[in-house]
């Protein structure tokens, strides 16, 4: 292989990485044993392959820095992982029936008289199988950064004319399915309706946690090809302000203009709090650089004006305006109060079984400050230490009552906030290590802030930085955006020392 064909493929990884974003919860019959359902990753692993093909065959110069801190990360994670499962309070928990596989090894060994210690054939199980989970699935948000750096550490503008075009295809694609689903939210039309019955079931595997996530519809909520409209949510931080990059330049703004209406129509039609409020706090970022660089002003007011619009649009009973040309529809006020004025009510939508779980995990990080308990093995700690509103709330009840029923190694509660989730398994050492590459970033940030403030694409970078740190606070899902983010930033930097 040639290495200008070798760097083809590896901009082709790149951007399937990016379009298949939103597929993370693949049905079974899709995915391949110990790879899960996050179609992104089945690329980020190609990706690696092609990396270590490059250094194996034409060698590449890593940064020292770089390989300390990944194996630095690797180690400590590792460390707390052993310690976690030589200390580990639930013992009585972790049964051979959670582990099918190796439940057919120990019977195996039993005909040739062969004894196992269930507890520590089962606990070396988990030893392996955590250490997959580390040094892939916990560190794929680096991979995805170095990778990026790798690719495009000579040239930023090329990199960020690369992923805005990954994105710009992504948005198109959510865009002609979501067509069909606003026919259904907006409209009830029953041939819409079938359209997503058939073709959500190739998306993802409806019902498959918890007794009913993902459903095969989400009632008045547009998802999308995501699994819920959260994480449509997470991926439109990702998009939008690359989509009003569009705008700086000077072709088709028309076009771009009504790509950005529509998308934005797409993010008020999910109802999610996790998309509303971050949009509004882009949106807010863009006027604070606007105003200190005052030629992006109209282009601001350009993008306010659009967004505003879409918003509306989005209030608009079109059932009723089609039946009697009445255009009311849900007011503005009741909008915003339920999307964002709701995030302060601690008894509202899933506020409390969102605290539960933050109380939950805050406890227990206090419990294990420094080494957390270990990766995977927070759920039975958790378990003990749920606040007491918490026992009448349904949510919390079902998310117990599935791990009571299939086990701590089949079940446990979802991860809400991925600070948290880092520090109950690897203690506040770990949760600084993952946020080293962060604060280098904001570090140069600062120092070449008197460059950064003219560069429209590094402005665009730092809005959407911000924002997916805000999602990191309400979901864990979609890391790899980050990863995406970060990389571009690394690159912008280098650029700029130079």
């Amino acid at each position: 292989m040639s290495f200008e064909l070798l760097k083809k493929l590896q901009k082709i990884m790149l951007f399937m990485i990016i379009i298949c974003l939103p597929l993370n919860n693949l049905p079974k019959a899709f995915t391949l044993p110990g790879l899960g359902g996050t179609l992104s990753n089945y690329f980020v692993l190609a990706a690696i392959l092609l990396l270590l093909y490059e250094y194996f065959k034409f060698k590449f110069d890593v940064n020292k820095k770089v390989i300390k801190f990944f194996a630095m990360f690797v180690i400590w994670q590792l460390l707390c992982l052993v310690i976690g499962l030589v200390t580990y309070d639930y013992n009585e928990l972790l049964t051979l029936e959670q582990i099918p596989k190796l439940k057919t090894i120990v019977c195996f060994l039993d005909k040739f008289e062969i004894v196992v210690d269930e507890l520590i054939a089962i606990k070396a199980w988990l030893f392996l199988r955590f250490s997959k989970d580390i040094l892939f699935t916990n560190n794929i948000i680096f991979f995805v950064t170095f990778y990026i750096w790798h690719l495009y550490k000579a040239n930023f503008n090329e990199a960020f004319k690369d992923v805005r075009k990954a994105i710009v295809c992504l948005v198109l694609i959510m865009g002609a399915y979501s067509f069909g689903e606003l026919l259904w939210l907006k409209l009830g039309l029953k041939f819409a309706e079938d359209f997503l019955i058939n073709f959500n079931s190739l998306l993802y595997e409806p019902k498959s946690s918890h007794g009913w996530w993902p459903p095969l519809l989400w009632n008045n909520q547009l998802r999308s090809i995501c699994a819920e409209p959260s994480f449509f949510g997470i991926i439109s931080v990702l998009c939008l302000p690359f989509l009003w990059s569009l705008l700086f330049d000077k072709k088709n703004k028309f076009l771009s203009g009504l790509l950005i209406f529509y998308f934005t129509l797409m993010i008020a039609g999910t109802n999610a709090r996790t998309a509303v409020v971050l949009v509004i706090a882009e949106i807010l970022l863009l006027g604070v650089f606007s105003i200190i660089r005052r030629n992006l002003l109209k282009k601001f007011f350009v993008i306010l004006f659009i967004t505003v619009l879409a918003f509306t649009a989005n209030l608009v009973d079109y059932r009723q305006l089609l039946n009697n040309g009445n255009i009311d529809g849900i007011s503005a006020e009741n909008y915003f109060e339920r999307n964002v004025g709701s995030i302060t009510k601690s008894n509202a939508r899933s506020n409390s079984a969102r605290l539960a779980n933050l109380i939950a995990n805050l406890e227990t990080i206090k419990q294990h400050l420094v080494f957390g308990v270990g990766t995977g093995l927070k759920d039975g700690y958790m378990y003990d230490n749920l606040p007491e509103f918490s026992y009448t709330n349904y949510e919390v009840r079902n998310w117990s009552r599935y791990l009571y029923n299939e086990g701590v190694l089949k079940a446990g509660y979802p991860v809400l906030n991925k600070f948290v989730d880092i520090a109950v398994q690897n203690g506040l050492t770990g949760l600084i290590l993952y946020f080293l590459p962060l604060l280098y970033i904001l570090n140069k940030i600062l120092k070449l802030r008197k460059l950064i403030i003219y560069d429209s694409k590094a402005i665009v970078l730092i809005i959407i930085m911000v924002a997916l740190l805000g999602a990191m606070m309400s979901n864990s899902a979609l890391i790899i955006c980050n990863g995406i983010v970060w990389g571009l930033l690394f690159c912008k930097i280098k650029t700029m020392k130079n």
